[in-house]
């Protein structure tokens, strides 16, 4: 029984330490930390797009210490993921090729491939989007700002 109320205390005061969405006092000691609270403090609409028939969705998420910079930026970069949902094209490259030396008389025949990705957007034009769902959180001394637009 010891064991027991001894371990819901550990536990609680664990999870008592633990950042919590919105943690003012929150500065993350190292990039590892702060990518761990954003997964932990996005919202579910952003880690799960929504999908539809009618409307197309785009997410971003953006951090400055400026509140509305914060939502400005989140915005842009869901407006470039909107653009490239409506008309983004992706270019495909590959290559292979064979090299054969000679290693002590021996044949060596080593295969060798590239493969090149490239999204491209150009002037998709991106008008009568709304902002669907938003949430600015603080973080540390920064916004974090999550935005969802529809289109």
């Amino acid at each position: 029984m010891k064991k027991i109320i001894t371990l819901s205390l550990l536990v609680l005061f664990v999870f008592s330490c633990t950042p919590k969405p919105g943690d003012k006092s929150f500065v993350p000691k190292n990039r590892s930390e702060e990518i761990q609270h954003i997964i932990n403090v996005a919202p579910k609409w952003f880690r799960q797009i929504p999908k539809s028939n009618k409307n197309t969705f785009a997410v971003g998420t953006a951090k400055s210490s400026d509140y509305q910079t914060s939502i400005r930026k989140a915005t842009l970069i869901a407006k470039a993921d909107l653009a490239d949902r409506v008309d983004g094209k992706i270019s495909d490259k590959e290559k292979f090729f064979n090299l054969e030396t000679y290693l002590k008389e021996k044949l060596v025949v080593e295969t060798k491939s590239e493969r090149s990705l490239q999204n491209q957007i150009d002037n998709v034009v991106i008008q009568g989007y709304a902002v669907d769902k938003q949430l600015t959180i603080p973080q540390g001394n920064y916004f974090r700002t999550f935005i969802l637009l529809k289109k």
